[in-house]
């Protein structure tokens, strides 16, 4: 059995919540709202583990990471917050594209503090962790500086620093 939790709300709090609005719901292949890779990761493991397993999708589209690995963030206090009273054995990060202009560092950076607030938070030092990586697009994006611009984005800088977070845990 594979069973899914959803929340999808755009909402944030200025305090800690300790419930998360949201259902479980027993997956099939008809999903409406649940993140399709996160399906395909679960269905995965159920297979090979035989066993039942359950996902947590907690997001809020259009944001960056910077809004998930901070204990002063709103939209951590609503929504990573309250899912660190679940009993989890790991967790598959999926960003999205916000920090694409980034560099790799500075996405290493913001990837290593995300670990390392949510293996404390479900204390945890182990906990595993996987991101999910951005394959090359042709989307574009605007660039911000003494010119304006649009250029095409690769996702290599998150990919690279994505990299460089698997290398050194």
């Amino acid at each position: 059995t594979i069973r899914l939790f959803y929340n999808g709300e755009h909402f944030s709090s200025t305090e800690a919540k300790d419930d998360l609005p949201g259902k479980w719901i027993v997956a099939d292949k008809n999903l409406e709202d649940y993140s399709a890779v996160g399906y395909r990761a679960l269905e995965e493991v159920h297979n090979a583990l035989d066993i039942p397993v359950g996902g947590i999708c907690s997001v809020y589209g259009g944001t960056s990471i910077l809004n998930f690995n901070s204990a002063d963030s709103e939209i951590y206090k609503a929504k990573v917050a309250p899912a660190t009273n679940f009993n989890i054995k790991g967790v598959m990060w999926y960003q999205g594209g916000t920090d694409r202009a980034k560099s790799a560092e500075k996405i290493e950076e913001m990837y290593t503090q995300l670990i390392s607030l949510l293996r404390n938070k479900w204390n945890n030092d182990s906990l595993p962790f996987v991101m999910v990586q951005h394959h090359p697009s042709g989307m574009k994006q605007l660039k911000y500086g003494s010119d304006t611009e649009l250029q095409i984005s690769d996702y290599s800088n998150v990919r690279l620093g994505i990299g460089n977070v698997y290398a050194k845990d």
